[in-house]
């Protein structure tokens, strides 16, 4: 088994990503990733217009793959997800599901309990799943910030990649150059 440390991030998926790891097809890999502020918001207190915005959505990786030569597909099967202490949840006017609704930025930290999420009272049961997961682009589509989806992957934000999962990724640049990040226990 092989772990990649979460200090070793990219912020965009680009084709010259230089790997933090090599391993031979087929690995088990653990990626100890970030949140998508990258653990700069701490309390209920910080202010996101204070946070550095360069810094958000960090992918753990990127990984070389073995083998893996551009036209192939890579086969990435989740096998867990294992979730914080405490997660963050922000609200935006003008984003998200609340966009509407919300006057001001508001950002609060939620302890994870026991599997849950508890906020306001209540316990949320968790649904971890990973928001951002993919490969090198092309030479002529990258490079790609995390935050976007793409051909490549990128910041998918869907329930379907979680534990149990089996995600196959174009392959663009030899290695492919796997990287995945900003994980939620519940979205």
């Amino acid at each position: 088994m092989h772990i990649v440390d979460g200090k070793h991030v990219v912020y965009a998926f680009k084709p010259d990503m230089e790997p933090v790891l090599t391993v031979e097809d087929g690995a088990l890999v653990t990626f100890e990733s970030n949140d998508c502020f990258y653990q700069q918001v701490t309390s209920n207190e910080d202010v996101l217009d204070s946070i550095d915005h360069d810094r958000l959505n960090p992918a753990t990786g990127p990984v070389f793959v073995e083998g893996a030569q551009p036209g192939d597909l890579l086969k990435v099967d989740i096998m867990a997800i294992d979730v914080a202490e405490q997660g963050v949840a922000a609200v935006v006017p003008g984003e998200g599901s609340l966009k509407e609704e919300a006057e001001e930025k508001v950002v609060r930290v939620i302890p994870i309990v026991d599997g849950a999420a508890e906020y306001l009272g209540l316990r949320i049961p968790l649904k971890p799943m990973i928001g951002v997961i993919g490969v090198a682009p092309t030479d002529e589509d990258g490079p790609c910030p995390t935050d976007t989806p793409y051909k490549h992957g990128g910041n998918m934000d869907t329930h379907d990649i979680r534990k149990g999962s089996t995600l196959y990724l174009p392959v663009s640049q030899p290695g492919a150059l796997f990287a995945l990040g900003d994980c939620h226990a519940l979205m």
